[in-house]
């Protein structure tokens, strides 16, 4: 089921979004989740239609580790 996964990502990306705007320092934590997308990323399962999401929720997450 594609569309679960999709929104599991999706709630992953919007935890480690609140996440980071309570932190300002990189953590093992945040880490984490970064692998976690990268995971369901390349999750055999994953439909083509869905990579792109996963792309841009992985994007997002290396773009707010890495901002100050």
């Amino acid at each position: 089921m594609p569309h679960v996964t999709a929104l599991h990502s999706l709630r992953e990306f919007s935890q480690s979004l609140s996440f980071l705007r309570k932190s300002k320092e990189r953590s093992s934590e945040l880490e984490q989740r970064i692998i976690n997308a990268v995971k369901l990323f390349s999750a055999k399962d994953a439909a083509a239609a869905n990579e792109q999401i996963y792309l841009d929720l992985i994007t997002g997450l290396v773009y707010w580790s890495t901002c100050e």
